[in-house]
């Protein structure tokens, strides 16, 4: 049977599918799973590439897999978990996440893993069985021609288990030697899926409480107080306008809500741009963006684009918090560009991995002089001198902490 994926309207509601990737698409025979899985699986750098060879080597073995999963979770915001779908015919692999909210959800409420994943326990299904009408999924699978369908735990994570599951379209179902071989297997690929998740957990952590560029350095072990590298980049400081008064007339709730919605607005578009969000402090985001391998010019370009995308994205959301009459978002923001130290600064306790230097603390001071001068956007000649826009002198000014008036620019264009 070879069906077109976008006709195998077989994935659960609750998940969103990232990407399709290609299976090598080789049965390979492997007279000991568990050993396989325990020296070469182990080395397979990739989750999807290694539940692939897995699966061709169920096949290799003759068990008439048809389709798999991979079900598991993960320390994220967003994410509730992640997983993988497999798919014989088609010979590709495609990679979901689970949301948040999904227990909650009517699909995973009548899902045939539920009482897999949540307690651990093995299962099997058959069109034959009383319950197979019941679950949509099998439904959907009977369908398309499936005849048998089985769920292992393989292990435990975050209070939940990390399931597989297997469909088979053979006449009669899964044999029960072909069920005891997966079995078999089952914990060394449980010991393995459980390596991977916790570096996924570790990445995912970083990179949320520490974004894209510190978190890498850090997983790469980049740890020790007062390690860092000179890095050339463009510097932006941004901070909420009236955020104290506001606080003062809003419930907690509500206050979270804001800062939430301003963070989003600042963060999404620096890195539409480009551009890693490195801190929340306060009401206020320092970012940057490397000059890197490209010119200072485009670095600039880019983080210029980024700072009218907040300001455009505070005036979308006021429309919003209009029609509720929730306080209005402003927001000041300073640009800069110069050398700073990318790293490890703090207690031999407490570290924080940041940016330092006196080029970051006048990208705040530049921010802090928008509320003075009442331009939402000012960057230092530098910046303005780097940058192919067209900005306006807005003449020497005295900037906190600096000696000498300082020539300031703000855009000639909203």
């Amino acid at each position: 049977m070879n069906v077109r994926l976008e006709d195998l309207v077989v994935q659960d509601r609750v998940t969103q599918v990232l990407q399709v990737r290609d299976s090598h698409g080789r049965a390979v025979a492997e007279a000991d799973l568990s050993a396989w899985l325990l020296t070469q699986g182990r080395n397979i750098a990739d989750l999807a590439e290694l539940f692939d060879a897995f699966c061709w080597r169920l096949i290799g073995n003759g068990i008439p897999v048809w389709r798999a999963t991979l079900h598991g979770f993960t320390l994220h915001p967003q994410m509730r978990g992640m997983g993988l779908r497999w798919w014989k015919d088609q010979a590709v692999v495609e990679e979901f996440i689970v949301n948040r909210g999904v227990e909650t959800d009517d699909e995973f409420a009548v899902s045939p893993i539920r009482k897999t994943v949540s307690d651990g326990v093995f299962a099997r299904f058959t069109p034959a069985d009383r319950l197979w009408s019941t679950f949509p999924l099998l439904h959907r699978l009977g369908g398309l021609g499936v005849t048998d369908y089985l769920a292992f735990p393989i292990g435990q994570f975050n209070e939940r288990s990390i399931a597989t599951t297997f469909a088979t379209l053979a006449a009669g179902g899964f044999e029960p030697g072909q069920i005891a071989a997966i079995d078999a297997a089952m914990p060394a690929l449980g010991a393995i899926v459980e390596t991977h998740l916790l570096k996924r957990v570790a990445v995912d952590l970083l990179t949320t409480y520490l974004g894209r560029a510190a978190g890498q350095r850090v997983f790469s072990g980049e740890i020790l107080r007062g390690e860092g590298a000179g890095v050339r980049a463009i510097i932006m400081a941004t901070d909420l306008r009236d955020f104290t008064r506001i606080s003062d007339l809003l419930p907690s709730g509500d206050i979270i809500e804001l800062l939430d919605d301003y963070f989003e607005c600042v963060g999404s578009a620096v890195r539409a741009e480009g551009g890693e969000v490195l801190k929340f402090i306060g009401d206020g985001v320092l970012a940057i963006f490397p000059v890197e391998e490209e010119s200072q010019g485009v670095a600039a370009m880019r983080a210029v684009a980024a700072a009218q995308a907040i300001l455009a994205g505070l005036e979308t959301l006021n429309q919003t918090r209009a029609w509720s009459e929730r306080p209005m978002l402003k927001a000041g923001i300073g640009l800069h560009i110069g050398d700073v130290i990318f790293g490890n600064v703090g207690a031999q306790d407490r570290l924080d991995f940041t940016v330092i230097g006196p080029a970051v603390n006048l990208a705040f001071r530049l921010e802090d002089l928008t509320k003075n001068l009442g331009i939402p956007i000012i960057t230092s000649a530098a910046l303005a001198c780097t940058a192919p826009h067209q900005f306006m002198s807005l003449g020497a000014q005295h900037v906190r902490g600096v000696d000498q008036p300082l020539e300031v620019f703000g855009l000639t264009t909203p």
